[in-house]
């Protein structure tokens, strides 16, 4: 059996927000490019310019990026180049985290709601495990009652 790796993560793009409802389509993060400035460096000291701007606050969109992972992959644009990936480092299950959502994000519950339902749609690699906050506790409840763990893969 090979390793279990508990900390992958999937890179948010602006598909992620694509999913929301008509009526919450206001809440979209906007995506905002730094062209001047100081530079916020990532994990691996690369120049993030790209944020997330939610509630007015900007979040670093590429700050957790792996350089020796495929955009492919990092995205989850192709679950076989993910998979293929986890084989080359011996990796038999992933539990993956949002890199968005590492940490509190917003304040507005209706706000947070849309975005962790858009996060959470039906994907090829999901297997029910959904982001769930907890502004909401009902919503939240309501949620991981319907979650199972998938056998490769999961999101936490």
């Amino acid at each position: 059996m090979g390793a279990i790796d508990a900390d992958a993560h999937v890179i948010e793009t602006v598909q992620t927000w694509s999913y929301l409802a008509d009526d919450e389509r206001g809440f979209a993060p906007q995506l905002m490019t730094q062209s001047f400035g100081a530079e916020l460096r990532s994990n691996e000291g690369t120049a993030v310019r790209d944020f997330w701007v939610i509630e007015g606050r900007a979040h670093g969109k590429d700050r957790n990026v792996g350089t020796d992972t495929s955009k492919e992959s990092r995205e989850m644009l192709s679950v076989e180049s993910r998979l293929a990936h986890m084989d080359e480092l011996g990796i038999e299950t992933q539990v993956l985290y949002p890199t968005l959502y590492l940490r509190p994000i917003v304040q507005d519950a209706a706000r947070e709601h849309a975005l962790c339902k858009s996060y959470n749609r039906p994907r090829p690699w999901r297997q029910r495990s959904p982001i769930l906050r907890l502004y909401d506790l009902q919503r939240a409840c309501s949620r991981a009652a319907s979650c199972t763990i998938g056998r490769r893969y999961s999101v936490g």
